[in-house]
């Protein structure tokens, strides 16, 4: 009988990754019950990046967890907004209109996620296919009333999963894109769907993302302010530097 392999904990599971990628500052993993998926937050600071995980067996969260180092990769060499997002000092975040603005710009920057996808199918391709088939899963399985809870999750996601498809060259996915889209159409409308499909095209032919932060920060901008136009979205945020960090100002949109 095969000795019984122990599971691997989030330190086992990263470690390898963390070398492929040639992270340079402290990778500090932690298990966090109010978590559902891994999450970043990355200090130009203290020069560390805390890795939030649900709790569980740290395996089954493998391709969320390199999804989140390559957020890093892209912090250290850019700036950490490529990982987290971060606004204004003056902002009042208990401010229940900034609250609802700042989820705005959560999702008006998903061009981020486009990006990351394209530098994680270069670390692992596998891990950028389970990326795309279980989004589609995932979606697949809402039931139509729940999905219309999760109206802007759910077009944006369809255009950044969408985009990763043709960029990677992922072949296969037709049938279960399609069902998606349909659902989109049938449960939040045939404007969302137009939305999503707008938006798709547009992260479809996005620039490969610089490692120069002076171009990449530009087109950053650029892309969250478009995404914003095309949802709808009533804002125009930008970035700006606060205490040699870059941050997003949100400002009415013309």
């Amino acid at each position: 009988m095969p000795p019984r392999q122990e599971r691997q904990g989030p330190e086992q599971l990263l470690e390898p990754y963390i070398h492929q990628l040639g992270l340079k500052w402290k990778v500090i993993p932690t298990v966090d019950p109010n978590v559902d998926r891994p999450s970043i937050a990355s200090s130009k600071v203290s020069q560390e990046h805390h890795i939030s995980f649900p709790p569980g067996h740290a395996e089954a969260f493998r391709c969320d967890a390199v999804h989140e180092l390559t957020h890093a990769k892209l912090s250290e060499t850019i700036d950490p907004i490529f990982a987290s997002i971060y606004f204004q000092r003056s902002e009042d975040i208990n401010d229940p209109a900034f609250r609802q603005r700042a989820q705005m710009v959560y999702y008006a920057q998903m061009p981020v996620e486009v990006w990351v996808a394209d530098y994680m199918s270069t670390v692992d391709r596998r891990l950028a296919v389970e990326d795309v088939t279980t989004w589609l899963q995932a979606v697949d399985q809402i039931p139509g009333p729940e999905l219309q809870r999760l109206t802007a999750e759910t077009v944006i996601g369809y255009a950044v999963n969408y985009a990763q498809i043709r960029r990677t060259g992922i072949r296969g996915y037709d049938r279960q894109e399609s069902r998606v889209r349909q659902k989109i159409k049938t449960f939040l409308g045939r404007d969302a769907d137009q939305i999503g499909r707008q938006l798709g095209r547009y992260y479809r032919e996005l620039p490969q993302l610089p490692m120069d932060p002076t171009q990449a920060i530009p087109l950053f901008e650029q892309a969250t302010q478009e995404t914003a136009r095309i949802a709808g979205f009533p804002i125009k945020p930008s970035l700006v530097q606060e205490e040699n960090h870059w941050v997003w100002k949100i400002e009415d949109a013309a």
